[in-house]
């Protein structure tokens, strides 16, 4: 017989769902935007984001369920990583710092994956 905790009943995991859907509506109206998975921290009185994934699976599923906007991110290949740094090279006329880089990133809503 193991020691572990026992699984969660149906009822229990539903009622868990709820409270986490109330929770995401609540912190996105008292910050003001949608929030991100750091903002859900138990020191702020709100499950971890491990529970979250635990039940909805994703991040961006549990967004859906709050009826919140879910957070995209673009992603871009190595070639056009490559591109775009050479064009903001040439726009600034100057190698680009990691943070005008950044700030450029920002203003075409792009993420960029880190590459070894």
């Amino acid at each position: 017989m193991s020691m572990g905790r026992k699984p969660f009943t149906s009822d229990q995991i539903e009622e868990r769902r709820k409270k986490l859907i109330t929770q995401g509506g609540e912190l996105a109206l008292q910050i003001g935007r949608v929030p991100h998975a750091k903002d859900f921290k138990k020191e702020n009185g709100t499950y971890s984001y491990t529970a979250i994934r635990n039940v909805f699976g994703s991040w961006n599923l549990f967004l859906k369920e709050c009826n919140l906007k879910e957070n995209k991110a673009t992603y871009v290949s190595k070639e056009d990583l490559i591109w775009l740094l050479l064009s903001l090279k040439r726009l600034l006329d100057k190698t680009p710092t990691k943070s005008e880089y950044t700030e450029y990133a920002k203003k075409i809503a792009l993420v960029v994956p880190r590459y070894p």
